[in-house]
Formats: C-alpha cells, sequence, structure tokens
C-alpha cells in the first residue's frame, strides 16, 4: 500500500468494511449460509446502523449457479462492484476473513496500512501469525463472527486504543513482513530443515 494514498485516521470512517469473493465453500450447495463469508454478509445486513460494510464483490461460478443464493444476494443488496485497496483504506477497520485458504495478501496489506485489522478467527495459518498478539496487533472477532458488532462498537468507543492498535499491526509488518524480514526467516528455516536432515 502506498501511505500517500490513505486518509489521515480521523478522516477516515468508523465502519467495518470488506469486499470479497464467495470463497469459504461451495455456494452452489443449498447450505451456503453456514460458511464464514455468508454469515460475515448477514451480519452486515443485520447491522441497521451500518457500522458493518460487507459486500460480495465477485461470485464464483458455483454462486452463480445457485439461484436461492443469487437471489438473496439481490434481495439484500449484498453484491458490489470491485472495490480497490486504496479505497478500502478510507476505511478505520478493515475485516479479514479467510475463504478456502488464509487471505495471505490481504492480511498482508491491511496490517502494512494505517487501519485496524478485525481479523476473524480461523483453522488456516500463516509463519508469521504467532508473532501477532490478539488486542495488540490486530482486534479479534469470533470464527462464528457472534462479537463482530460488539468489536466495531468497542472500537468506535475506544478510538485511541483502536488507532493504537493500527500502528502496532504496521510497525509489525514492517519489521517482519518487509522483504527483509521474509528472506531472514526463510534464511533460518532452511537452516532448520537442514540440520534435522545433517549427520
Amino acid at each position: 500500500t502506498n501511505p500517500k494514498r490513505q486518509s489521515p485516521w480521523q478522516e477516515k470512517e468508523s465502519k467495518a468494511f470488506w469486499r470479497g469473493a464467495t470463497t469459504s465453500g461451495d455456494y452452489s450447495k443449498p447450505d451456503w449460509e453456514r460458511f464464514a463469508r455468508s454469515k460475515l454478509i448477514k451480519a452486515s445486513i443485520e447491522a441497521s446502523d451500518s457500522v458493518i460494510d460487507a459486500k460480495f464483490s465477485f461470485l464464483t461460478d458455483q454462486a452463480n449457479l445457485n439461484e436461492n443464493f443469487c437471489a438473496y444476494c439481490q434481495d439484500k443488496g449484498a453484491i458490489s462492484s470491485f472495490v480497490k485497496v486504496e479505497d478500502h483504506l478510507q476505511y478505520k477497520y478493515l475485516i479479514d476473513i479467510d475463504g478456502n485458504a488464509s487471505t495471505y495478501s490481504r492480511f498482508y496489506w491491511i496490517l502494512r496500512s494505517d487501519t485496524m485489522p478485525l481479523k476473524v478467527d480461523s483453522e488456516f495459518t500463516q509463519w508469521y501469525y504467532p508473532g501477532l498478539t490478539p488486542g495488540v496487533h490486530y482486534l479479534g472477532v469470533d470464527g462464528d463472527l457472534r462479537n463482530l458488532y460488539h468489536q466495531v462498537l468497542w472500537a468506535q468507543a475506544h478510538d485511541e486504543r483502536a488507532y493504537h492498535i493500527a500502528q502496532q499491526g504496521a510497525l509489525f509488518a514492517k519489521r517482519y513482513l518487509s522483504d527483509d524480514g521474509v528472506y531472514s526467516y526463510l534464511y533460518y528455516l532452511l537452516l532448520r530443515y537442514s540440520a534435522l536432515y545433517s549427520d
């Protein structure tokens, strides 16, 4: 992300924002409502005060084949056009929710930006996750998303702490997710692997 394209913290909108694809399950199936990203869209729809703005910006082929799902999205206004990264950065809180796997590139640029990550719990993991602490580098959200709305309200009520979390996430990314940080991790990882197979 380009810091020059970002708005200062106080100029950002105090709401949680997400755009993404219909991954995290086979949306051609009748049980599409149980998928994590479906639950996120439902949470956005139920947030009557509009503090959560989550919509699908891309429907996979499986989703397009599901008439029930498509009708639901049309009726609820749950489909959006593509939103550029720099336009995401107009919001204070950005949601990271895994799809078929970890959202490696998304969480990476969220951490590097001047926004507070709202990371939904998942069984998927990346190599740098053990270095992150909820409440320090990001605000955690339960996997079933039941506390998402509460977490957004908490961030709104504790603006200074939310900004501090955004700053800490950015500092972590700058130190450990830079090119030098990634190469250093790979170097020591390969040394450890080498030791396992040395005589």
